[in-house]
């Protein structure tokens, strides 16, 4: 699942853990408990920073480090998806969370008008397909996402130049 995102068939899991079909059905019933139980850490992580980002008086700032603790390397489960988090059935409270974070960034005139809560999908998915290869260059692009989400343009953090073969780095 951390590869290939939780959409992946309970017969490639099986195999990837090198027991059959039936062993892995015994331990998890349903597809869903297998999904909840393989992104359960992530769910968690996910939850309290929103959790934390919500409580934060100032939206913009709670908003970022939502993000940022999110795409932490420390705080992931591997590669799982942190957008699986958010949108799976256990994702509601956090899902909550980004939304009232939404209205009231908004509302501070601190986010973009037109910004949604579903575009975080967008910063997730981006994010989690290049975590999967480079995680200080997932955070680098979510802070160029998070930057033209803004009302106004924020300063990019600092990070470490990406070497991209064949280009000229920096």
């Amino acid at each position: 699942m951390a590869a290939k995102g939780t959409g992946v068939t309970l017969r490639a899991v099986a195999r990837h853990a090198g027991v059959g079909t039936a062993t892995l059905t015994r331990h998890f019933p349903t597809r869903e408990a297998l999904v909840e139980a393989a992104v359960a850490r992530q769910i968690d992580v996910c939850t309290e920073a929103t959790e934390r980002a919500a409580a934060d008086p100032d939206p913009w700032r709670g908003l970022n480090g939502m993000v940022e603790r999110m795409f932490d390397p420390r705080l992931r489960d591997g590669d799982l998806p942190v957008g699986d988090a958010i949108t799976g059935p256990d994702g509601a409270r956090a899902r909550h969370n980004v939304c009232e974070l939404t209205r009231r960034a908004q509302e501070a005139g601190q986010l973009r008008a037109d910004f949604r809560p579903a575009d975080l999908l967008l910063l997730t998915t981006a994010g989690d397909n290049l975590a999967a290869t480079s995680p200080p260059a997932a955070r680098r692009l979510v802070a160029y996402l998070l930057q033209s989400f803004a009302a106004r343009t924020a300063p990019l953090p600092d990070a470490p130049p990406i070497a991209v073969p064949g280009t000229v780095s920096g």
